[in-house]
């Protein structure tokens, strides 16, 4: 499913707001710097995460915001672009397998819980600034979960 709006201020139920995130401590561009100005708490999870244990490919750092609101930040692309100039795509697909999985598994342990979450993340993640195919991210993406894309206008 895609819907319009503002991923960062979706009025719903229980929700996780996935983003992409590199390897290197750094969230300076895109949708992880507006999250990280928003929610400074992701942030620091983030850097916490990044000194204490490295940031590898696949791993997701999840912070709660609220009661309903969790953010999921998928370290799914090592290094990030430098220039405009580059082309290079820095979107790890087998990255991105991992860390879906991992959102699948939590998600099935919310729901033996009873609780049920949705799984918001941006259209076209990871093919911005970081250059992947959006056709291949959505399969990886659609193999596990039933996510809800939220293209910004």
């Amino acid at each position: 499913m895609i819907i319009q709006g503002d991923i960062l201020n979706l009025q719903e139920p229980v929700k996780f707001i996935c983003h992409q995130v590199n390897c290197k401590g750094k969230m300076g561009k895109g949708l992880a710097l507006q999250i990280r100005n928003k929610y400074p708490e992701v942030y620091n999870d983030y850097m916490k995460e990044f000194k204490n244990n490295g940031l590898g490919l696949g791993k997701v750092i999840t912070t709660k915001i609220d009661d309903l609101t969790y953010i999921a930040s998928l370290c799914t692309q090592d290094d990030y672009k430098r220039d405009i100039y580059d082309s290079k795509c820095y979107t790890d697909y087998k990255a991105l397998n991992i860390a879906i999985e991992f959102l699948y598994s939590l998600q099935h342990n919310l729901m033996n819980k009873g609780k049920v979450s949705l799984f918001y993340f941006p259209y076209n993640y990871g093919c911005g600034l970081a250059g992947g195919n959006w056709n291949v991210v959505q399969l990886i993406i659609k193999k596990y979960l039933n996510p809800i894309f939220v293209e910004y206008k």
